[in-house]
């Protein structure tokens, strides 16, 4: 009895390997996005040192943060969240762009993030669950911090045109992403602008005393 066989299932059967599928294992990987070890390892190590920073204080004064003048080793835990947020931003950013997805998209997407880190914030900084003190709550904690600077940076990286004309590599950084560090530039002005430039009441202008400052 004959069984019939195409084409295809004869050229198999006679030792020919068959086409691939259009995707295969390896192209599932890469469009899968990939993870940056060293951004991990950072981020890993950044929270080791928060946890360790939180809880033995009180044993090791280096770990204390700086009460207002000065800086501790404590006070780069912050700082580095941000660097680490940066490098995040622009690194999954730039694929999204490079693909032509729809900026409209990226940007909700980073506000659903913004609202949800910002609300996580409140929520820690409460107290006891579901006993919170609603007296010394922190609207602007340090996740609330962290969130909105993710968005604005966001904003900036999506929004603001670069200059992909530029083809060198000394100056890459700089010439690419000129109108980005303008801006960036601009806000530090008005930054600096408002501490040394508003009157605080009872403070007067340009004061930068703790608990006495344009700042708060």
């Amino acid at each position: 009895m004959q069984y019939p066989i195409n084409a295809e299932e004869n050229t198999y059967l006679l030792g020919a390997v068959r086409p691939l599928a259009p995707d295969t294992e390896e192209e599932e990987k890469e469009k899968k996005p990939q993870r940056v070890l060293s951004i991990d390892f950072l981020r890993g190590l950044t929270i080791w040192f928060m946890i360790l920073a939180n809880n033995a204080e009180a044993a090791w004064p280096i770990l204390e943060h700086a009460p207002w003048n000065g800086v501790t080793i404590a006070d780069f835990v912050m700082p580095t969240f941000l660097f680490i947020v940066g490098a995040s931003i622009a690194i999954a950013f730039s694929g999204a762009l490079k693909r032509k997805e729809s900026k409209f998209e990226l940007i909700k997407r980073a506000f659903v993030r913004t609202c949800k880190l910002y609300f996580l914030g409140l929520f820690l900084q409460g107290g006891n669950f579901p006993n919170y003190d609603l007296s010394t709550l922190r609207v602007m904690g340090v996740l609330q911090r962290i969130a909105i600077c993710y968005f604005v940076v966001t904003l900036l990286f999506v929004l603001v045109p670069r200059i992909e004309r530029y083809e060198g590599r000394m100056l890459l950084l700089l010439v690419r992403y000129l109108p980005i560090w303008v801006v960036f530039a601009g806000l530090h002005l008005l930054y600096v602008g408002l501490m040394f430039g508003v009157n605080v009441p009872g403070c007067g202008r340009g004061s930068l005393a703790d608990y006495c400052n344009a700042a708060g």
